[in-house]
């Protein structure tokens, strides 16, 4: 399984790519935000009138590319 966003060259990209996909559902005031204390990343939006909030751990997706692309000593 590949990981969503594994392919963007920068944070900006993904973060702009998730904007086109809420947008296509009607959304908008979208705002991100990194808390780097607690390693977590949020987005927030308005959906019908409602605001929503989610959270992401940003050291959760770290690992998980790790696991998809361990490192060895070729890397540089």
């Amino acid at each position: 399984m590949t990981l969503p966003y594994s392919t963007a060259t920068t944070g900006k990209r993904a973060l702009d790519e998730i904007q086109k996909i809420l947008r296509s559902f009607g959304c908008s005031k979208f705002a991100t935000g990194t808390d780097w204390d607690t390693g977590e990343v949020y987005i927030q939006f308005e959906r019908d009138g409602r605001m929503v909030n989610l959270k992401a751990s940003s050291r959760g997706y770290a690992a998980a590319w790790l696991r998809e692309n361990p490192w060895t000593h070729r890397k540089h």
